[in-house]
């Protein structure tokens, strides 16, 4: 997730934000 805040996500959030976010919401949902 602290990837997400970095600067180089600027270019690569697209995927990176789809792996992370799915998994984030995996645990929120537990």
């Amino acid at each position: 997730i602290a990837f997400l805040c970095s600067s180089k996500a600027g270019f690569c959030t697209g995927a990176d934000y789809k792996i992370d976010g799915g998994l984030t919401a995996g645990i929120g949902v537990k």
